[in-house]
């Protein structure tokens, strides 16, 4: 009975000690999603995305498979030369464990970019969800979703309800 009473302690103590470490993860996880949206997009520095991927990371852009850092900065940079305006700002994120999700409101070159609308200067704004893997408290793996069906009809490229 004592070796049982023991055991259940030093299971408890680990699981407590665990705690504070598991909430300090994810919150350095939503800082990294919190920067690809800042830092990488809309500031355009590429040199951080060394920091937030992993060598081997693939990502899913808008019908783009982009596979390891080095294609990720060129992605990037055409982007971002293409749309200098690019802009996100991010609504929320969520971390638990190695996943995450993020809401991100685009702008300006952005919604340019994903609408394929260069001559619309209207100020249009979408929302864009994005799933992430982590791993080694590095991006792994990401996929992003926009709602293109609002600002398309807000332009006239697809009728409204």
């Amino acid at each position: 009975m004592p070796c049982r009473f023991l055991s259940a302690i030093v299971v408890c103590c680990l699981l407590t000690a665990c705690g504070p470490v598991l909430v300090a993860d994810d919150a350095r996880k939503r800082e990294t999603i919190m920067r690809q949206h800042t830092d990488v997009w809309t500031r355009g520095q590429l040199q951080v995305i060394d920091d937030l991927y992993t060598e081997d990371f693939i990502g899913h852009f808008h019908g783009t498979v982009v596979e390891g850092r080095r294609s990720l900065k060129a992605y990037v940079e055409s982007q971002r030369d293409a749309y200098p305006d690019w802009h996100e700002s991010v609504q929320w994120v969520v971390v638990e464990g190695s996943r995450g999700a993020s809401q991100a409101l685009l702008k300006q070159g952005a919604v340019r970019a994903l609408l394929g609308t260069d001559g619309v200067r209207e100020t249009l704004a979408l929302e864009q969800g994005s799933l992430f893997e982590f791993e080694r408290g590095r991006i792994s793996r990401q996929w992003v979703y926009p709602d293109l069906t609002r600002p398309q009809q807000v332009i006239g490229l697809q009728p409204a309800p």
